[in-house]
């Protein structure tokens, strides 16, 4: 009876190493066909690579005019070319030849004796350097290969997972935005080369065939994945001049929206006269594209207006004028117009909350902060008033802001434009 049991005993401990091998080794066939790389026992290895430095995409203004208002960027090629540098070895057995080789723009992974495409947005058949093992006196036999380069249409690789897809327009943009949104010359940075590069993975998947006698064979694959720099070239046009360019063209590269000047500027730039009154102002701004603005107005005393829109289209060919009115003295209730714009809130009375007395020379200033697409302030814009006499026998204390009415949606624009001279600067 106890040697049945010492029996019973070492069976279950033999099931249970077996068990534990069996697991073990599922765990790493598992961790091996989500790796890198991976070969069934016909492919004894595979490797990939991408010697020196390439230009896969290469950028270039193709317009004839050389205004920036008609820049037109544009691939010179609509294929990219990859010179990999790929080797598939089979197994060290004289029974096992090379078959065949693909490339995949993606990751793959491998099932059995199998691989397959897990997140690939191209393939094509390739010709790596392939090795065979002919037995121990002829050793390896290595087949020249990688004589054409991998090809990829851009159309192919344009849209997918963003780890993945390639648009070189849209990454060029990003980089011009970019440039624009620290402050840059959108012109400047036209003129200038630029390089570009993003890694993409990229599979080199190899088969060898084992014979297994006259009548069968068996096939086996391997891979390696390997991250492949892609390098994006823009080879900049000297030539290019001209300023703030219009939402004329015909690429992405128009979709490209920023503020290119601000400014607020008095119909009466030193206003002598009768108080209480509303003192006129225009709110000019300039863009280049179609969009949205938000920003607001700073007063003289630093205090800061709410934040309003403004919204570009194509119609407006890159201008909007808005005027308003401020309030000296009280002159409108709550100090707002209700022409136009509604502007941010004031106090009753001027912009001091004190009345004026009369012959006392005030100074006030405005000043525009852009808030999007891009940060910027335009320079202080300043006006000055003084009161020879009063309205009205009685003095405005200061008393508490009522909110402004929105602006009219129709808003008739006058048709003579107020272009002050405003050196910008990037917050």
């Amino acid at each position: 009876m106890l040697k049945s049991k010492t029996y019973q005993n070492s069976v279950c401990k033999s099931v249970s190493g077996a068990l534990a091998l069996v697991l073990a080794m599922g765990a790493f066939s598992a961790a091996e066909a989500n790796s890198s790389r991976s070969n069934a026992s016909q492919v004894k290895d595979v490797t990939l690579s991408q010697p020196g430095i390439n230009f896969h995409v290469k950028l270039e203004n193709k317009a004839n005019n050389k205004h920036i208002n008609n820049i037109d960027i544009q691939p010179m090629s609509d294929v990219m070319a990859f010179p990999l540098k790929g080797f598939v070895q089979c197994a060290k057995d004289k029974s096992v030849s090379f078959s065949s080789a693909k490339v995949y723009f993606g990751s793959v992974q491998r099932t059995g004796k199998t691989v397959v495409p897990v997140n690939v947005l191209h393939e094509a058949k390739y010709f790596p350097t392939a090795s065979e093992w002919t037995g121990l006196i002829g050793g390896w036999v290595a087949e020249g290969g990688n004589y054409q380069p991998y090809e990829v249409p851009l159309s192919a690789v344009k849209n997918g997972p963003a780890d993945l897809r390639i648009d070189p327009i849209a990454e060029f943009n990003k980089k011009l935005q970019k440039h624009i949104n620290e402050g840059g010359s959108k012109l400047e940075f036209l003129k200038k080369e630029h390089l570009i590069t993003i890694n993409r993975p990229i599979s080199l998947v190899g088969t060898c065939r084992e014979s297994i006698d006259f009548s069968k064979s068996e096939f086996g694959s391997g891979y390696e994945t390997q991250s492949i720099p892609v390098t994006i070239h823009y080879k900049g046009d000297p030539d290019l001049y001209g300023g703030i360019q219009k939402d004329n063209t015909a690429n992405d590269f128009a979709a490209l929206f920023q503020v290119t000047s601000a400014s607020v500027t008095p119909h009466v730039k030193d206003y002598v006269g009768e108080c209480p009154v509303d003192l006129k102002f225009r709110l000019s701004m300039k863009a280049q594209g179609a969009g949205t603005v938000k920003f607001r107005l700073i007063g003289e005393k630093g205090y800061k207006g709410g934040v309003h829109t403004i919204n570009f289209t194509k119609n407006d060919l890159g201008s909007k004028i808005y005027d308003f009115s401020h309030a000296i003295e009280g002159a409108v209730k709550g100090g707002i117009s209700n022409s136009k714009l509604a502007m941010p809130q004031q106090p009753k009375g001027n912009i001091n909350q004190l009345a004026v007395p009369p012959s006392a020379k005030k100074i006030g200033s405005w000043k525009v902060e852009v808030i999007e697409p891009q940060k910027m302030s335009s320079d202080i814009s300043y006006y000055s008033w003084k009161c020879e006499s009063e309205k009205s026998p009685f003095k405005l204390k200061a008393g508490e802001a009522t909110p402004p009415k929105p602006a009219p949606g129709n808003l008739n624009l006058k048709a003579k434009e107020v272009t002050p001279k405003l050196q910008l600067k990037a917050n």
